[in-house]
């Protein structure tokens, strides 16, 4: 047996040892990390949900408890901002501290579809994002409105590492009644399966 080896390894047992340490680590890191993506899981479907109604243009639907709506005069228009310390210091990071903003247009979904510049296909409508240049968007359908919807790849600026091209997910909501279309876009970081789940099933014009 080499110096080295004595150096690294006395004997076959601490050798052993050695791997079976390795083993546990590694198996512990699997076991945190699924115990992560459980808690996630919980969590969302534990999200605590209120209605928020918009009085003059008669639409509501429902979002997380910990969000608030409100016109911001910087950004010119209706912002959802998060409530809680937690998720307003992860959406100050890279989404500007916005999770999505909020337009309403006294127009037709085509006609405002048309301002937004898609192209309509075979009776399917397309845009672009930062790296493709043809995105589908799927119809979508409530019992008092019609609409599309599509997730684009979009630049986010984070404060830590600059701006990024293409590491944000920027989702598109089209809400239609017919002569008001409503606009829900995200900044950056689509929402969640519960969350998006809830503002489809949720959402309504009120007569």
């Amino acid at each position: 047996m080499r110096g080295s080896d004595l150096v690294c390894c006395t004997a076959f047992d601490t050798c052993s040892n050695v791997r079976l340490m390795k083993n546990v680590k590694l198996v512990l890191t699997i076991l945190l990390v699924a115990l992560l993506v459980d808690a996630n899981v919980c969590i969302g479907q534990g999200i605590s949900f209120k209605k928020y109604t918009n009085q003059a243009n008669r639409f509501s639907f429902d979002m997380p408890a910990s969000w608030s709506i409100s016109y911001s005069r910087v950004q010119g228009g209706s912002i959802c901002t998060p409530v809680s310390i937690a998720e307003r210091k992860e959406y100050a990071e890279c989404f500007e501290g916005i999770v999505f903003r909020l337009e309403v247009k006294k127009l037709s979904l085509d006609s405002v579809l048309v301002l937004d510049g898609y192209k309509k296909v075979d009776g399917s409508y397309y845009t672009t994002d930062r790296v493709r240049d043809s995105v589908k968007a799927e119809y979508i359908k409530g019992s008092s409105w019609t609409g599309i919807c599509h997730n684009n790849i979009c630049g986010i600026s984070c404060k830590e590492t600059g701006f990024h091209a293409a590491a944000g997910e920027c989702e598109f909501f089209y809400f239609s009644s017919g002569n008001t279309t409503v606009l829900l876009m995200t900044n950056g970081r689509a929402l969640s399966d519960p969350v998006r789940k809830r503002l489809l099933s949720s959402f309504t014009f009120n007569k």
